[in-house]
């Protein structure tokens, strides 16, 4: 199959088919040499190291190379900030007490948008379709059918938000 060839309907066109020697000669010919650059006035900010009050060597010499004192010793005390930090949990002799942590995620689940929005969007990524392909098809349809009837999508996403939540899940059996 050949291309259908393009025609140029408009002079803006012309001036591309020039040579470039040509091109760039009417740039230079013109009067783009008068042409200065126009102030907008005083400048508004001036800089202190501009007025000749700063200088990098310290004594006005330049060196090569440079050091950064903080980096090459060892620091007595890393990680000081995290370990002053206070937990949302209490530490006992019996075990670690989490329910202040529990609270404090669904707090801010019910406060800070971010964080509830990416725990909502965590459960609805989890909570997938389940596909029954095993069994017959009178149990799969029972598998469905029951599915159905517990609301299984609702209970789903209840579990994974409360997972990501707090970690607080838990199951009860209910005879009926």
């Amino acid at each position: 199959m050949s291309k259908r060839k393009y025609n140029k309907k408009s002079p803006y066109w012309d001036k591309f088919n020039k040579p470039l020697d040509q091109m760039s000669a009417s740039l230079h010919d013109s009067d783009a040499k008068n042409i200065e650059p126009i102030s907008a006035g005083e400048s508004f900010y001036v800089a202190a190291a501009s007025e000749g009050g700063y200088s990098r060597g310290g004594s006005g010499t330049s060196t090569s190379r440079r050091r950064n004192s903080a980096s090459s010793g060892t620091k007595s005390n890393r990680f000081a900030n995290i370990r002053q930090g206070m937990l949302p949990y209490q530490v006992s002799a019996d075990g670690v007490n989490v329910r202040d942590s529990i609270e404090l995620c669904q707090k801010a689940y019910a406060n800070v948008p971010v964080f509830r929005n990416s725990i909502d969007i965590m459960a609805e990524l989890a909570n997938s379709p389940i596909y029954v392909e095993q069994g017959n098809e009178a149990s799969r349809n029972f598998i469905k059918k029951w599915f159905t009837k517990i609301n299984f999508w609702n209970l789903k996403d209840q579990y994974f938000r409360e997972y990501y939540r707090s970690g607080n899940v838990f199951f009860y059996r209910i005879d009926g």
